[in-house]
């Protein structure tokens, strides 16, 4: 593959985002970064693929459960907008742009280490 073009591997992005979908609720921020983690290592060719594939997939599944947890809990959402003196909407707003960008950042974070680890385990392997 040349190094401009880029694919998904969508066999790591279906993991990477179950696996964020399942930890989210009872590992908060440590189970996305183990998805990019988990996704990284998968990908593990460089560290341009390693960070799109799990960028991508750990904020898509946080921008999903962001939905399903605003869709499901909107008693929750209305203690958060009366608690900040916000309306319902703008805390949903910001729920649905912070929630994907944040867990593409710790996607990210995670794909850099699970990339790493790759390229480690294939340095120890060979010598």
């Amino acid at each position: 593959m040349n190094k401009s073009e880029f694919s998904i591997d969508w066999k790591a992005f279906v993991i990477g985002f179950f696996v964020t979908l399942i930890s989210l609720p009872f590992l908060n921020a440590i189970g996305p970064i183990i998805s990019g983690i988990i996704v990284g290592y998968l990908v593990g060719r460089d560290y341009r693929s390693g960070i799109i594939n799990s960028g991508l997939s750990v904020g898509i599944a946080a921008l999903t459960y962001a939905i399903v947890v605003d869709a499901l809990f909107k008693n929750a959402i209305v203690a958060r907008a009366h608690s900040t003196g916000l309306s319902v909407e703008t805390v949903i707003i910001i729920s649905l742009i912070v929630a994907p960008i944040g867990g593409f950042v710790v996607g990210l974070i995670g794909g850099i280490i699970g990339v790493a680890l790759k390229k480690e385990a294939k340095i120890k392997i060979f010598l």
